[in-house]
């Protein structure tokens, strides 16, 4: 760190983007590895970009015949992803598709960079629909199958960040978004489970995402969290029965899901956004003549009645 100020103010950055450029594979690699390193002080991340590091950085992506080069200009991408004033020049540099395109190599330090870079960049909420349009939820898909903690972290935090723009609801459940957010639910890392629970609340409350979750038959991870022993992801289940409830088409489907026993259960949960929210979505049920029979049958009067008081 101590020699970096003298190595940028005497242009180190131009002279390693020209050493990169050079025929031959080891050079090309300590010009990346030492670009990497000097990206990663906060202090030249802005000079980094000005001198043309961006553009860079991109190139040793593509360069799909060496995987390590690929994670090492991606490495680079990922630290200057953090800077604030260059998330959206990032993506306006065309940054998505080569990236992706690279993470299908199943090299793990690629993924691993490549999941820090999209989740930082997605940070940034003027970034969402161009993220979405270039396709990076099909890429989060692909890393949400991976094994690797820090990869899941960061891939449930880029789907979160992109899940909170209403406009990309519709295509991040049509890309696949929603089963891979339940599929994160599951790690064994609390800040994933919170990441994936608080996107699959967002997708849930969509007014569109909402009907085609019921109509595909996608309840019964929202029937699981509903007994899960973390308040989190009940709540992610109480506000998503309350959507659901809204449409009247759902409804005869949801109690044929079996989702009122889970209902039932928040509505004696000691939280009271729980209560409330499974209260809601009970009461809603109710309004149709044609489930109050169901209803009755699965206890809800003794329920509402003990609610009540």
């Amino acid at each position: 760190l101590k020699s970096h100020p003298v190595l940028v103010y005497a242009g180190a950055y131009k002279a390693l983007f020209h050493l990169m450029t050079l025929p031959h594979q080891n050079t090309q690699r300590q010009a990346a590895a030492a670009l990497r390193d000097l990206s990663a002080n906060p202090e030249y991340k802005l000079r980094c970009a000005e001198d043309g590091g961006i553009t860079a950085m991109i190139d040793l992506v593509r360069q799909q015949a060496d995987e390590e080069l690929q994670a090492l200009g991606l490495a680079a991408l990922r630290h200057i992803s953090m800077e604030d004033t260059l998330k959206e020049v990032i993506v306006q540099e065309k940054v998505l598709r080569p990236s992706l395109r690279a993470i299908t190599s199943n090299n793990e330090d690629i993924q691993l960079q490549c999941a820090g870079m999209l989740a930082n960049l997605s940070e940034l909420a003027e970034n969402h629909i161009a993220m979405v349009e270039d396709s990076a939820v099909v890429g989060l898909v692909t890393l949400s199958f991976s094994r690797n903690s820090e990869i899941q972290q960061d891939t449930a935090r880029a789907l979160a960040n992109l899940a909170s723009n209403q406009e990309a609801h519709v295509p991040m459940y049509k890309q696949g978004a929603f089963t891979s957010m339940v599929k994160l639910s599951e790690s064994d890392s609390d800040i994933t489970q919170k990441y994936a629970s608080m996107g699959i609340r967002f997708l849930s409350a969509d007014t569109e995402v909402r009907v085609l979750l019921v109509a595909h038959q996608k309840v019964e991870p929202f029937i699981k969290m509903a007994a899960s022993s973390l308040v989190d992801y009940r709540r992610t289940a109480a506000v998503s029965f309350a959507s659901f409830t809204l449409h009247e088409t759902s409804k005869p489907l949801l109690v044929q899901a079996g989702a009122v026993s889970a209902m039932l259960a928040l509505a004696v949960d000691d939280d009271l956004a729980i209560k409330r929210d499974a209260t809601f979505a009970l009461g809603n049920l109710s309004d149709t003549p044609d489930l109050q029979a169901d209803l009755v049958r699965e206890g809800v009067l003794k329920v509402m009645a003990n609610v009540a008081f």
